[in-house]
């Protein structure tokens, strides 16, 4: 597909992507709210009857659902961070940092887990928690060096993809795999999205869940530290005069 035709990709807009996910978001918000043995049962009385709903009440309904698609996706942004910390080449490189960074995230996670929430949403939840933590505490250990390497490659062979030929080739290949990326997002979004459900539903009672949305969220928020750092050094390294 030519460049002229990157105005047409109605499928790269970030409403069409969520748009699946805030449904099925607002099917879970509705289960919960409406399911006898919920915790979060009537917690909107304004949807226990949908037939009576106003449009101000679905148009809640429809926003609450897609609040609960985008906290859903916070271990993503935290994987997307550390990308380059998932390789198991890894392991054969740095064994022992591999091995000390898996046993904290682990030790931590199932730690914090267990303590917020009874034992079998607890390791469901240690098992998230743990696949964020990890590739985390790996970019932390190196300093960030890694990834700065990673994203100073991939910025590298995105540039190449600008031109013309025998360049036309690798800009064929990034778009490939940033479809692929984008479109697994999306995917993996609803399978967190589900996961997120099921904790929050084991959980005793609602007020529980506060605690339990901000250890889930808490290892998507250090993606910041990592861009802020990694683009201050791109700014030093290229960016002087």
């Amino acid at each position: 597909m030519s460049d002229n035709d990157n105005g047409n990709r109605w499928w790269e807009y970030y409403a069409v992507r969520y748009f699946v996910g805030t449904v099925v978001g607002a099917g879970v918000v509705a289960a919960l709210n409406l399911i006898p043995s919920s915790p979060y049962v009537s917690l909107l009385s304004s949807l226990t009857q949908f037939t009576d709903a106003s449009f101000k009440d679905l148009s809640l309904f429809g926003a609450v659902g897609f609040a609960f698609c985008y906290i859903a996706s916070a271990p993503v942004l935290a994987l997307h961070a550390a990308r380059e910390h998932l390789r198991f080449t890894q392991l054969y490189n740095r064994p022992r940092i591999f091995i000390l960074c898996l046993a904290a995230s682990i030790i931590v996670s199932v730690t914090l887990s267990l303590y917020l929430a009874p034992t079998v949403p607890a390791l469901v939840l240690a098992g998230i928690l743990t696949l964020q933590v990890f590739p985390l505490l790996c970019a932390f250990s190196t300093n960030f060096r890694e990834v700065e390497i990673f994203y100073e490659h991939l910025s590298t062979a995105r540039a190449k993809g600008k031109g013309e030929k025998p360049d036309y080739a690798i800009k064929e290949v990034v778009e490939s795999f940033r479809h692929l990326r984008e479109h697994g997002n999306a995917m993996l979004i609803l399978v967190f999205e589900l996961i997120l459900a099921f904790i929050l539903f084991q959980l005793p009672c609602s007020s529980f869940a506060i605690p339990v949305l901000l250890l889930w969220l808490a290892p998507a928020s250090s993606a910041w530290l990592v861009a802020t750092i990694v683009e201050v050094r791109f700014a030093h390294k290229y960016g002087k005069p």
